[in-house]
Parts: structure tokens; C-alpha cells; sequence
């Protein structure tokens, strides 16, 4: 009995050391991802951005690791760690997207490897006089900054100014991305030209942005053509716009994705990627583009007048009634004379006469017209005359003089009265006798 108890003791025993050794060979097996961590320095300082990373990549592809943990980076400390589970690839690291001073290093399995990690981030190569132009004062403002030394991160509006005004503006994302200064273009119309127009090349931009142009309003043009291909000039846009762009500038949004708006003394057309772009009328609308001032309704003047290119341009009010004094005024909104006259302000006219009020006298018929003036006696030419009873004579023998034929009338009407008078009284008398 004791010798069967041993040999299932014995086997027992084998079987538990099988079933360890198993398991020990099972865990010598997985692979225990590495582990890189350590400080980050950029362009010499660590004290970097909220948006600066670390990103590890696969030095034999190109792509990413498979991260099983990994921080970005939080200022001021700059520091990072990742845990990757590519056990026996050959590692790489960027900051920023751009490529870290730091040899790749096989990640092995459970190694835990400190890592200082530093690198140069050159956001902007070349500066203002590296680019092509005719402009002689011309900046270029990155995120509200003419530094462009500095290190930018993430999306930044970018514009090229001359003086005050804007040219060009766009989103540049700097995320491992460089602008190259050198290879931009921007030319504006030459002092001779009639029309305002800006050509721009050389800008990167990334899937789905565009930039916003600002021309310059020379002839007040209603449209604005579109080259909208890399290396557009102007020179090359046919007068009619013929395989190019016409967009009317109303600020409604085209199919293609253009708008122009009129701002001030400028034009801002949204929506281009590369882009030669200058004002346009269409042929059925140039007609239209001149019109003079009448009298009656609020009218645009523009005269082609002027030299250098420029074309003087105002808005004026309809003219004024015709005053007492023969003149005519009117208000108008001067944009450009170009040093020539503005518009005409004040003209002469000839005023409408009305007609003289109608007297008392010329409303009388001539029979009953009114009386000379010496029949109205004053006391004082009374008092010339002697005496008032003298002039009051005089008066009514002027007035008989005049009016010789109311003796008569008066004399009948008075004997007619007389002969009634007469036969009254004989009746009266009979009946009472």
C-alpha cells in the first residue's frame, strides 16, 4: 500500500513541475512593450507650448507607432513618456512634426529608455525681401506678429500688408509645416493700369483652404475675373474674362466657392487657392458703367478723366430746385478726383417768374372803374385850397363833370316822385270828402 502511495506522490510531483515549466515558458514569451520618456527642448529653450508633441514613428515605413500610453507635453516642464509595443523596430521620434536631433533607437521588450529629446522648429523660412514683388513696402503678419524668427504652432492667420491695407490673408497651420517666404509671389497692378489687380503664387495651402485677396477699385467695375492657377499673371486674363472666372461682386457665393464684396476703396474676393485677380465689367453691363446726372433722380457720375491710371469717381444727389437768385446746388460723395476737379456743386439757372398778384382794380369792369384820385379830398388839400367847404364844392363838380349823365336820371326820378306825390294827396282829399 505505501508503494502505490509513492508512485501517485511521484507523478503528482511530475505533473505540477510540467505545469510550471509551462507557464514559465508561456511568460518568458510575451513581449513587454518599452518605455521612452524624458525632457524636450525646442530652439534651445524647454519651455515649450501647449501644442508642441511628441510623436514616435517607424523609421522602416514611416508610420506611426502603436502607442499603448503617451503624453503631450505641458509647459513649463517639457517633458514627455510613451509606451509602445513595436518590440524590435527601429524607432524614431518628431516634435512638432519635425524630425527630433535624436538617432533611432530599437524599442526592446520591458526596456525602459530616457530619452532627451531636442530640436530646431523654423516656422518661416526667408523674410519680406526674399519674396517676388513690385510693392516696396510690403510685411508679412503671422498671429498679430511681424517676428518672424520666432516659433509658431498650430493654425495662424497669416496676411501680407502694404502699409495699413491687407493684400492677402490666410490660415496657415504650422503643425510640422513650414511657410516658405522665398517661393511667394504678389505683384499689384502697375501705376498705368485701369483697373485694379493682384496676382499671388506660391502659397501652400493645405486640402480645403483658400485665401481672401484685396484689389484695388480703380473704374468701379461691377465684376472681378478669376485666374484662379498656379503662376496666374495678369497680364495673361483675356478683357472679357474669356476660360476664366467672372464673379459679380454682390457678395454672393458662386458654385466654385468665390465671392467678392466691395469694402471701402477696395475689393475682397474670398475663396481663391493660387489666383490672378483684376476688375471686369461684362460687355452687357459696360454700357451701363458711365451715366450722367439729371435733375430729378439720385444718379453715379464717373468721369475716365485723370492720368497715372486713375479714374476720378463720385456719387452726387439730383440737383437742387432753381432759387431766387439763379443757382442750383447739389451734395456729392467724393471716393477719387485724382487730382482734377471734383464734380460741379453749384450751377446757374434761370428761376420761374410768378405771375403778379391780380388788384381789386383790374377785377372791375371799366364802366365801374375806380375814382380819379382828385376826388378824394385830404384835410390838409383843403386846407391848400382856402377852405374845406371850397374843396368839398370843387369835389362834387369834379364828380358831376365826370358823371353828366346822372343829372338826368336823377331829374326824372325826382318829377316821376313829384307826380305821385301829387295824385296821393288828391285822393286823399276826395275820400274825405
Amino acid at each position: 500500500m505505501k508503494k502505490i502511495n509513492l508512485i501517485w506522490l511521484t507523478v503528482l510531483l511530475a505533473l505540477v513541475s510540467v505545469s510550471m515549466a509551462l507557464a514559465l515558458g508561456d511568460q518568458a514569451d510575451e513581449e513587454i512593450p518599452c518605455e521612452f520618456y524624458g525632457t524636450i527642448t525646442v530652439n534651445g529653450d524647454d519651455n515649450t507650448f501647449d501644442t508642441t508633441t511628441v510623436t514616435a514613428y517607424l523609421t522602416m515605413s514611416g508610420e506611426n507607432a502603436n502607442y499603448l500610453y503617451g503624453i503631450n507635453t505641458t509647459p513649463p516642464a517639457g517633458n514627455y513618456f510613451i509606451r509602445i509595443s513595436n518590440i524590435g523596430s527601429e524607432i524614431g521620434f518628431k516634435i512638432s512634426g519635425v524630425n527630433a536631433d535624436q538617432e533611432p533607437v530599437i524599442c526592446e521588450s520591458g526596456i525602459r529608455t530616457e530619452l532627451d529629446l531636442t530640436a530646431t522648429l523654423q516656422s518661416i523660412i526667408g523674410s519680406e525681401e526674399d519674396m517676388l514683388t513690385n510693392l516696396e513696402n510690403l510685411d508679412v503678419v503671422v498671429g498679430g506678429s511681424t517676428d518672424l524668427t520666432q516659433t509658431y504652432f498650430g493654425e495662424q492667420t497669416v496676411q501680407f500688408k502694404e502699409g495699413e491695407d491687407v493684400l492677402v490673408e490666410f490660415t496657415f497651420d504650422f503643425t510640422g509645416n513650414q511657410l516658405n517666404l522665398t517661393a511667394i509671389t504678389i505683384n499689384k497692378q502697375d501705376n498705368t493700369s485701369e483697373t485694379g489687380g493682384i496676382e499671388i503664387s506660391g502659397i501652400d495651402l493645405l486640402e480645403g483652404q483658400t485665401k481672401t485677396a484685396y484689389i484695388d477699385i480703380i473704374n468701379n467695375k461691377s465684376y472681378v475675373c478669376i485666374k484662379d492657377e498656379e503662376n496666374a499673371a495678369i497680364s495673361e486674363m483675356a478683357n472679357d474674362c474669356a476660360g476664366d472666372f467672372s464673379v459679380a461682386c454682390d457678395g454672393i457665393e458662386t458654385a466654385e466657392g468665390y465671392a467678392c464684396t466691395e469694402e471701402g476703396s477696395k475689393l475682397k474676393i474670398t475663396g481663391l487657392k493660387h489666383s490672378a485677380v483684376t476688375e471686369y465689367t461684362p460687355a452687357e453691363e459696360e454700357a451701363e458703367e458711365e451715366t450722367s446726372t439729371d435733375d430729378t433722380t439720385d444718379t453715379t457720375t464717373t468721369s475716365t478723366g485723370g492720368g497715372g491710371g486713375c479714374s476720378p469717381y463720385w456719387t452726387c444727389e439730383a440737383w437742387s430746385e432753381c432759387s431766387a437768385d439763379g443757382t442750383q446746388t447739389r451734395e456729392c460723395i467724393i471716393l477719387r478726383t485724382c487730382g482734377g476737379p471734383g464734380p460741379e456743386l453749384v450751377k446757374e439757372c434761370t428761376p420761374t417768374i410768378a405771375p403778379l398778384a391780380t388788384t381789386a382794380a383790374e377785377e372791375q369792369p371799366e364802366e365801374v372803374e375806380a375814382q380819379p384820385e382828385e376826388t378824394t379830398i385830404s384835410t390838409e388839400s383843403a386846407a391848400e385850397t382856402g377852405s374845406v367847404g371850397v374843396g368839398m364844392a370843387t369835389g362834387i363838380f369834379g364828380t358831376l363833370k365826370e358823371r353828366w349823365y346822372v343829372i338826368p336820371i336823377f331829374m326824372t326820378i325826382l318829377g316821376l316822385l313829384s307826380v305821385f306825390g301829387f295824385r296821393a294827396r288828391s285822393v286823399k282829399r276826395k275820400r274825405k270828402r
